[in-house]
């Protein structure tokens, strides 16, 4: 696996905080409404899963449906409809994307 890869800060209602990227397991959103799943609990900001995207694709993120950002780092199985988190969350997806999921993942795994 990785090495720590930086840190991320994001500022939410009244509070910002600096997420060390490698602790991050996924990032949920519902609309602009952002959670990220972290090694030290959860944190909710706002923006958009584009802007993430953009930000945190040379950093071993992919996208798993419409609403989550992934971890390559943190996947411990991939399914032809779920994802398998290393700290146990399940994320849905479809069948085509898994395989798209699974050789982006081991590219990954290959290059670091």
């Amino acid at each position: 696996m990785a090495q720590s890869l930086g840190y991320i800060v994001v500022s939410g209602y009244d509070e910002t905080k600096q997420i060390q990227i490698s602790g991050i397991y996924y990032f949920k959103s519902i609309g602009k409404l952002i959670t990220v799943y972290y090694s030290g609990g959860a944190f909710e900001f706002y923006s958009t899963l584009p802007k993430l995207e953009a930000q945190l694709a040379d950093r071993g993120f992919i996208r798993a449906g419409r609403s989550c950002l992934v971890s390559m780092n943190a996947i411990r199985q991939i399914g032809d409809k779920k994802i398998l988190l290393s700290n146990g969350t399940e994320i849905r997806i479809g069948r085509c994307e898994a395989r798209s999921i699974k050789a982006a993942a081991d590219d990954w795994r290959r290059a670091t």
